[in-house]
């Protein structure tokens, strides 16, 4: 096999060259026999001789005209460099639209979840201030409403943080600020029925 110096440029005969050892060794291991102007015979698949798939090898072979069958691809070979080097070559004018659509695509997907976050806060937000008014915190001791706004402080520093890490976080959130909610609800109510009402 030809192999330059890491530094030498190849010029076109040494492509040429690189391409015809190849093609000779790809005759060598998976041999094909011409039966006529049309017909030919492949070699059988094994695990030395494989049909590239399409994904990797859908574009022609480089010129010269006639240097290489333009139909190399259809058949089982050792080296499938005929086709997948031409069909690199060409995704990479491609290339740069890609990474472009995956970049604008990421961004999209952090808008979505900045959405979310504000969904889940908001949600947050209007069942905590319909459980206070629930339990009419407002006519409660001092005592007892430092307790209920302190547990709701640290249930909406949770949530904040569960609803950053994505939506299934935030769902998750939701249910679960709905039964806090409720329990607190059904504490305080009860606490409410038992505590003696104030005196005018």
């Amino acid at each position: 096999m030809y192999q330059p110096s890491r530094r030498e440029v190849l010029s076109d005969e040494d492509v040429l060259t690189i391409r015809s050892e190849l093609l000779e060794y790809n005759q060598k291991i998976c041999p094909m026999v011409q039966l006529s102007k049309g017909a030919a015979q492949y070699a059988q698949l094994s695990d030395r001789c494989e049909e590239p798939p399409f994904d990797f090898c859908n574009s022609w072979p480089d010129g010269p005209e006639g240097f290489v069958d333009r139909y190399i691809a259809n058949r089982p070979v050792a080296i499938a460099n005929e086709c997948i080097i031409p069909n690199l070559v060409s995704l990479r004018s491609v290339m740069p639209k890609m990474l472009e659509s995956e970049h604008e695509a990421k961004e999209g997907k952090n808008y979505r979840w900045l959405y979310f976050l504000f969904i889940a806060l908001a949600v947050g937000g209007k069942v905590a201030n319909s459980s206070t008014k629930l339990a009419k915190i407002d006519d409660l001791e001092p005592l007892g409403r430092g307790v209920v706004i302190r547990d709701l402080v640290s249930l909406v520093k949770f949530l904040a943080t569960r609803a950053a890490k994505g939506w299934g976080c935030a769902r998750a959130c939701a249910l679960c600020l709905f039964q806090i909610a409720k329990g607190k609800y059904r504490d305080l109510s009860v606490w409410l029925s038992e505590k003696p009402p104030k005196a005018n």
